[in-house]
């Protein structure tokens, strides 16, 4: 509803409503993922907007999916905000790996992970961590009954 059928338009409803049950999580929330359609082209101001009514001290991260949005303008907004930009890694593509908050947020989606690549992003997060940034690391694989072999393999690399 907020970033699909509403594209990010404030005031909404639907964030009100949102943003109104998530403190409910209390320790036990991680981030928060605004996952923007693949549709949705880069419209900053709108961005901005939506960004400056989200509550401080909620871990939040951005995945565009729209080319356009990889810029350095928006980079920085969410540098300024200290929200993340998602690191989505597909067979198809990879979202740069920019810093914009002091975490990371990775979505890893690929068919597979070989042992060369899987440690490539062990290694990457395991430096991530060591340097003070908190990682949150999703494997998403619902069509895959090998999934919980995948996080398996993931975890004990580290």
């Amino acid at each position: 509803q907020i970033t699909h059928r509403e594209r990010l338009t404030v005031p909404s409803d639907a964030l009100d409503y949102f943003l109104s049950v998530v403190p409910g999580l209390e320790n036990r929330l991680g981030a928060v993922l605004y996952q923007l359609p693949p549709f949705f082209k880069c419209d900053l101001q709108k961005l901005e907007t939506f960004i400056s009514v989200l509550p401080r001290g909620i871990s939040a991260a951005f995945e565009f999916r729209h080319p356009s949005w990889f810029t350095s303008d928006v980079y920085r907004l969410l540098e300024k905000y200290h929200l993340a930009l998602c690191i989505h890694d597909a067979d198809e593509h990879r979202t740069p790996l920019e810093p914009t908050a002091p975490f990371a947020y990775v979505r890893l989606r690929r068919t597979e992970y070989s042992g060369p690549l899987r440690r490539e992003w062990q290694t990457r997060m395991q430096h991530w961590a060591d340097t003070g940034t908190d990682v949150f690391a999703y494997i998403k694989h619902e069509d895959n009954p090998n999934a919980p072999l995948i996080a398996l393999e993931f975890a004990n690399g580290f």
